[in-house]
């Protein structure tokens, strides 16, 4: 079993714990049992703050006999570092009467640091479309913004933040028209995964109508599903012009 496990009698007090609980905090298991579980399993918030221990599941299920999972806290080793787990508690009844509890951990050490590099690998897409001098936007599969560049927002004047979520149709700086005939091309490039190149028209932020290059190209996920789409377009307005 690679998830810790312990039991806790009404006071509080640890009456069995499991090998992979020891392995995990560095305790043998004579060391923990009989032990509080408020004083010997310190745990605290995410960012190292302590957590009171009338806020912890631990302690709450032993008072209302409510089961709770707790996706991100921090128990510390007998060694003083910190491992971060999700943990479960399950509330034990005898005869109709509330006595104690099982708590369930699993060190989620290796998702946190793969959500970090996940996080930093975004961050570092985000600074090379930012870069970019043309507009960049994409969207998920269904057809909703995921996010735009720099120079997407000064085009249209607009802020990314405020449109993440929203499809083309709830985009009230473009015509309705237009709207309408973005928003199902977009959700037929999603669908067949495929690319779109063309010269179009499309009304910037200055309130004039410029001549674009538009491509766009749909995704798959890993799976083979439709992932959504990433587009871009450059002003030849001026090329138009001469």
């Amino acid at each position: 079993v690679n998830e810790g496990m312990v039991g806790i009698d009404i006071r509080g007090s640890l009456t069995f714990a499991n090998p992979a609980v020891s392995a995990m905090l560095g305790y043998s298991v004579a060391e923990l049992l009989g032990q509080s579980i408020h004083s010997t399993l310190h745990h605290s918030y995410p960012d190292g703050s302590a957590l009171p221990v009338a806020e912890s599941a631990m302690h709450l299920t032993l008072i209302d006999g409510v089961a709770r999972t707790v996706d991100n806290e921090v128990l510390w080793r007998k060694d003083g570092s910190d491992v971060p787990v999700e943990y479960t508690t399950t509330p034990i009844y005898k005869e109709g009467t509330l006595v104690g509890s099982v708590v369930t951990f699993r060190d989620i050490s290796e998702r946190l640091a793969a959500a970090k590099v996940l996080a930093q690998e975004r961050a570092q897409l985000q600074a090379i479309l930012s870069t970019i001098p043309y507009p960049v936007f994409y969207k998920g599969p269904d057809a909703c913004y995921l996010g735009f560049n720099r120079a997407y927002e000064q085009t249209f004047g607009v802020v990314g933040t405020n449109l993440i979520g929203k499809n083309v149709l709830q985009l009230d700086y473009l015509p309705e028209s237009d709207r309408l005939a973005y928003h199902a091309e977009d959700q037929d490039i999603i669908a067949q995964c495929s690319a779109v190149q063309k010269e179009m028209q499309i009304r910037f932020a200055d309130g004039k109508v410029h001549d674009t290059l538009y491509y766009v190209n749909g995704f798959r996920n890993i799976d083979g599903t439709p992932g959504g789409l990433v587009g871009t377009f450059a002003d030849i307005s001026p090329m138009v012009e001469a």
